[in-house]
């Protein structure tokens, strides 16, 4: 729900994971400073003006929202939890399967082809040693997935496949970038840098432009194979070696790894429980406030249509397209406190009304000075280099938003007791 509280928790536990549970090499430490600032992007670029009552005391009215104690939850890290996140962090090498020769389902192949239309092979369509994942129809610019017919097949088998291109081999959607000397030439110019990408000098692919490959859209090819060796990932041994070639040299052994490991994963759980219990205060607020009046029906609305267009677009950001859900399902798995979006956009109503009902008893305005004295102490952690960055790059409303809801939440927390588990 993205909502003021729900909004700042969202952004410093995305930072908080960018940069305390990523393996800390210097160079990784560069990454989730530049992670930082994406999130920040992703969750200021494109928020929508949501419905929000003027008259917040005309429909809810505060009850007991001072005195209460939450529990944090508990942050101790295990050794199994070390263990986990190092595994997690350590990229799997590509080795050969020596034990046998037969091609098996979720093998890693290495291939050699040739794709033909009337016995001529074609340019572009040709490749030695191709790295190709079995059960991920790599060759999406054929009408048959060819994945089965390499199972049961040799090292060092040549065979040939009957098969046809799409129709819609001119769709700039179905080129591979294994196409290209460079996934570079793929793109415009304007988009290299949004895929991290440099101009190699080449000529970029114009939207638009005619591409001699629609010719064989919709045609019968021949795709010739040879199978040259199969392969598997496997996770490299943990040394003190592999420790210095990943850190960079930051770390020697592996005993200063899982040090450094664990004391981000205890700084990240120790933030985790932090926000969660804020969130669990003002879930015990709301549930103290009174409804005195129902919202109106157009207002309900609004918000559902609010809602919704708010959880597809999160169906559609955390999830890959071939595990999307439909929205009834989505909505039951991640919203469960809430029989369905009419229940929701009501109580999502109750939760804006009140928070703006805290934020005018507390007379939360922040000033110029108070602003700024927020950006200067969190800005670096945002991923930006200056306070003047920072403050161009975030609306102003949405930094005054921040601020209001940083000095809520320190008023809350004065005013109520957080406690740590087990005490």
């Amino acid at each position: 729900m993205k909502r003021k509280i729900a909004l700042i928790m969202a952004m410093t536990l995305s930072l908080s994971m960018a940069a305390g549970c990523s393996g800390s090499s210097k160079k990784d430490k560069g990454q989730a400073s530049e992670a930082s600032t994406e999130s920040l992007d992703d969750l200021f670029g494109d928020i929508p003006e949501e419905p929000r009552p003027e008259k917040p005391e005309e429909y809810v009215k505060l009850g007991t929202y001072k005195g209460l104690t939450v529990t944090k939850s508990d942050t101790t890290v295990s050794d199994k939890e070390v263990d986990e996140n190092i595994k997690s962090n350590m990229a799997p090498d590509i080795v050969e399967v020596t034990d046998r020769d037969t091609v098996k389902e979720g093998d890693i192949l290495y291939i050699s082809y040739e794709i033909s239309v009337d016995g001529e092979p074609i340019d572009g369509y040709m490749e030695d040693e191709r790295e190709y994942y079995l059960g991920e129809n790599e060759f999406a610019f054929l009408k048959k997935d060819i994945d089965k017919d390499l199972i049961g097949k040799k090292v060092g088998e040549q065979f040939t496949l009957k098969n046809s291109f799409v129709d819609d081999l001119a769709d700039e959607e179905m080129y591979d970038y294994d196409d290209y000397d460079d996934e570079a030439d793929a793109l415009s110019a304007d988009d290299l840098g949004e895929a991290g990408l440099e101009d190699d000098g080449e000529e970029p692919f114009e939207e638009g432009e005619e591409d001699e490959d629609a010719q064989y859209a919709g045609k019968e090819c021949e795709v010739t194979i040879t199978i040259d060796s199969i392969n598997k990932e496997e996770i490299p041994k943990l040394s003190d070696d592999y420790v210095k070639e990943y850190s960079n040299g930051e770390y020697k052994t592996v005993d200063e790894y899982r040090k450094s490991i664990r004391k981000d994963l205890e700084a990240w759980k120790k933030d985790n429980a932090e926000q969660e219990a804020i969130q669990n205060l003002f879930d015990q607020i709301i549930k103290n406030a009174e409804q005195i009046k129902d919202f109106p029906t157009d207002m309900v609305e609004q918000e559902e249509d609010y809602l919704t267009d708010d959880i597809a677009a999160e169906i559609e950001e955390n999830m890959d397209e071939d595990q999307q859900q439909a929205f009834d399902e989505y909505f039951k798995e991640n919203y469960s406190d809430f029989k369905d979006i009419h229940e929701y956009a009501v109580y999502s109503l109750k939760y804006t009304c009140v928070y703006d009902l805290l934020v005018k008893e507390y007379k939360i305005d922040p000033t110029d000075a108070q602003i700024k004295e927020v950006m200067e102490d969190t800005y670096a952690e945002w991923g930006y280099e200056t306070v003047d960055d920072a403050m161009e790059s975030i609306p102003k409303d949405e930094i005054k938003d921040i601020v209001i809801n940083d000095l809520l939440i320190d008023q809350m927390k004065k005013d109520n007791k957080i406690v740590e588990a087990g005490k």
